[in-house]
């Protein structure tokens, strides 16, 4: 480069993403224009192309420096002749995955031109990787309380294949259940499909909270869960590895508002870029008849009862 680069703009955001799903985005060209643009594209080596087409027309190009999988890329940024530096680093959190980004320039003045742009771009970065991830777990817990309701015990078994492993196991004080053929006996209740279909709307709420906020999207993080048929009752208890939360501290939720106001919280949802949403809390609330949080609130108890 013929000019230094020492102005420097740095911004981090918190991706609820696992680091290597993270890193895909700077591997793969299909996932890198869904960032970007159409016909945005990458070529994942050391002096491999960049070339973004934002969606307004104006195109970037640029040369990888360094990449080191999955912490790491440094690439050259070329836009209206006038050349930088991208420097991308992962760390991996507790909460899912830290970006650190480091845009060096020549002025000042150009840097602060790209302020706004970098908010926005991270900003859609983070929404497209909680989607993806949040739609592969979307996929198996809906496959998991469609096989909970359907009727015929031959579909039944079909879903449950294609969402658990066959050594899926519940235990704890509330139940013992091991492998799929144990867990499918559980799944055959004659219950009324009005039930069935509250508890489970409910349960998918509950067990999608769970594992987006308590346990980051994360593979390797549990969310334990029990589940107790009795005469005239049924009770779920679910778990997750999160520190837990306070209902006054939710804006982004229904639940965290006065009632009166349920739509207030999707104004901030959208200030945040959160994806669309936020009613499942007060959702589960309306099905079952009793909701139970423990202190931590990282701990949640429903019951309906069967009359």
């Amino acid at each position: 480069m013929s000019a230094e680069l020492t102005e420097i703009l740095e911004r981090r955001i918190t991706i609820r993403a696992r680091r290597q799903t993270v890193f895909a985005y700077f591997t793969d060209s299909a996932r890198f224009a869904r960032w970007w643009g159409e016909g945005s594209r990458i070529d994942p080596r050391a002096g491999g192309e960049v070339f973004i087409r934002n969606p307004n027309g104006v195109t970037v190009t640029g040369r990888i420096v360094e990449i080191e999988e999955p912490e790491r890329i440094v690439f050259t940024y070329v836009t209206a002749a006038v050349e930088s530096l991208v420097t991308i680093r992962l760390e991996e959190t507790p909460k899912g995955t830290d970006l650190v980004l480091r845009h060096a320039f020549s002025s000042a003045k150009i840097r602060d031109h790209f302020v706004q742009g970098w908010r926005y771009q991270l900003a859609v970065f983070s929404k497209i990787i909680a989607e993806e991830a949040k739609d592969s777990v979307t996929r198996n817990v809906d496959a998991f309380f469609r096989a909970w309701g359907d009727p015929d015990a031959g579909k039944r078994r079909e879903l449950l294949a294609s969402c658990a492993a066959p050594e899926v196991s519940f235990r704890d004080a509330y139940s013992a259940t091991d492998g799929l053929e144990d867990l499918l006996a559980h799944l055959d209740a004659d219950l009324p499909s009005e039930v069935r279909e509250s508890i489970g709307q409910a349960f998918h709420e509950l067990l999608m909270n769970a594992i987006e906020w308590g346990g980051g999207l994360d593979p390797e993080r549990h969310v334990r869960i029990s589940y107790l048929r009795a005469r005239r009752m049924l009770l779920y208890r679910i778990s997750d590895p999160g520190r837990g939360f306070s209902f006054e501290k939710l804006p982004h939720a229904a639940v965290g508002h006065a009632e009166g106001v349920p739509l207030k919280h999707v104004d901030v949802r959208e200030e945040m870029g959160l994806r669309p949403g936020g009613f499942g809390l007060l959702m589960a609330r309306a099905l079952v008849d009793e909701l139970i949080y423990n202190q931590a609130q990282n701990e949640v108890v429903f019951i309906k009862y069967l009359d």
